[in-house]
């Protein structure tokens, strides 16, 4: 019989889900990544560059260090 149970197709449509959304959550965890995204979406990152939204945030104060990250 090729016909898969309501439940078996339930538990792969799970498993899928569930692979799917770890690789978004790797793929988001790379600060690069996340920074493009920043700076692509939100108002305040658009006139950072990308080291400088992800090393720090708008309108803080910056120190020496931060300033040359």
């Amino acid at each position: 019989m090729d016909t898969e149970t309501t439940m078996a197709q339930g538990l792969y449509g799970a498993d899928t889900n569930a692979r799917y959304d770890a690789a978004c959550k790797r793929v988001l965890s790379e600060k690069f990544i996340l920074a493009w995204i920043m700076k692509s979406c939100l108002e305040e990152y658009r006139d950072c560059n990308v080291r400088e939204s992800v090393w720090t945030r708008p309108n803080a104060k910056r120190t020496p260090s931060t300033a040359t990250a």
